[in-house]
């Protein structure tokens, strides 16, 4: 049992835009995938959880960049369970590129009952899982608010594609459709390097969704803020927030 991952990802080159930074959702996917196998190396992942009917569920990610990863790039991807407190369970990310952290992330999870979808406290269903005392980024997750005066809205409907082992909507997913109101050349000329993202409702196949994305663009910087609305539930799923900088 380790309890710090370390997982090793090179960027290819159907994971990279035209300008060869890598496609936001990736990074989204290296870590939900690192955090995954580390779970099943301490044995709380997926399969070991779901004999008891018992799930994670991912509601918040905060992301730092300090460099933005490239086509070519390798980078290594170190994990470790942070915390248990009340219903939560905490866990952190580094991105390490050449031996140096571009990137570094703190994560919030629930563990829910898969039949009532009761939120169970991970210190008492799961006292294996340990607890390290050491932070990848200081952050408190900060409230991100929906979006009031949207500048484009688009609509979405989860397909086979966008689905999970939970049988709801991946993680990346809402990303992907988040950054898909973003306008191209923005996106080419600019760079994340700051995320808050919340999941607050899970989406299953057949749902109607709606991306609503609010600007505040600058000559060098900008920030979008971004909703994606359940218009069956009339209840937000998604909610994220990024800060940009121009740059290679």
């Amino acid at each position: 049992m380790n309890e710090i991952w370390e997982k090793c990802y090179k960027i290819r080159i159907y994971e990279v835009s035209g300008s060869g930074k890598v496609h936001l959702p990736v990074i989204f996917d290296f870590l939900q995938d690192a955090a995954s196998e580390h779970a099943d190396n301490l044995g709380v992942g997926l399969d070991k959880l779901r004999n008891r009917n018992i799930s994670w569920f991912l509601t918040r990610l905060h992301i730092k960049f300090y460099e933005y990863p490239r086509y070519g790039d390798t980078v290594n991807v170190r994990t470790w369970p942070r915390l248990k407190k009340k219903v939560f369970a905490y866990r952190d990310f580094q991105i390490i590129l050449s031996g140096r952290t571009i990137a570094a992330a703190s994560s919030v999870w629930c563990l829910v009952d898969l039949e009532n979808r009761k939120l169970l406290n991970p210190l008492q269903h799961l006292p294996q899982l340990p607890e390290v005392d050491k932070r990848a980024i200081e952050t408190f997750f900060p409230a991100v608010r929906p979006v009031r005066n949207a500048v484009l809205e688009r609509k979405f409907t989860p397909g086979i594609t966008d689905m999970d082992l939970n049988g709801h909507v991946n993680n990346s997913a809402y990303v992907r459709w988040a950054i898909e109101t973003i306008d191209y050349q923005k996106a080419e000329d600019y760079h994340p390097v700051s995320i808050d993202a919340v999941y607050k409702e899970e989406t299953t196949p057949g749902d109607d969704l709606i991306s609503r994305i609010q600007t505040q663009m600058g000559e060098n910087s900008g920030r979008t803020m971004h909703t994606i609305k359940n218009c069956n539930s009339g209840s937000d799923s998604f909610r994220m927030k990024i800060d940009w900088k121009v740059g290679s």
